[in-house]
């Protein structure tokens, strides 16, 4: 299996990270446009080697579209991965959020409980001063 890549003007990164993915995986077939041709040393420059003459072909539309599809594709797993990444970024941050939401509900409990018992003594209080009146709080 070759994976082919086409090199156009402005499509040096996405050549740059497709290589580095994929050439441990595949043979690379570099395609280059005739326009294109004069950036071929400046590409080479990057450790790309086209010594044999087959690494060079005319450009095919088909592979092309193609290459164009496969480059949106490199871009969208490059957004996902940085979405990805901005949230394993948040993961320390939430876990702060999250202790701190732990302590600040731990403090409202111990508050309820507190109002409990305030609750439980005034109605203590008014058993005793209103002993005509039905109890106000549940004896159990």
């Amino acid at each position: 299996m070759v994976l082919c890549a086409e090199i156009e003007s402005g499509r040096q990164r996405n050549l740059e990270f497709l290589l580095s993915v994929f050439s441990c995986y595949f043979p690379i077939l570099l395609l280059f446009n005739k326009e294109n041709y004069p950036e071929v040393p400046g590409i080479l420059s990057l450790g790309i080697r086209a010594t044999d003459p087959m690494a060079i072909v005319p450009h095919d539309p088909r592979v092309a579209d193609r290459v164009a599809t496969m480059e949106h594709q490199i871009e969208d797993v490059q957004d996902t991965l940085q979405i990805v990444g901005a949230m394993a970024n948040r993961v320390p941050q939430l876990q702060e959020d999250v202790t701190q939401l732990d302590t600040r509900v731990g403090e409202l409990q111990g508050s309820m409980l507190r109002v409990e018992e305030m609750l439980q003594r005034q109605a203590r209080l008014f058993d005793r001063m209103h002993p005509e009146r039905e109890p106000a709080r549940n004896p159990d």
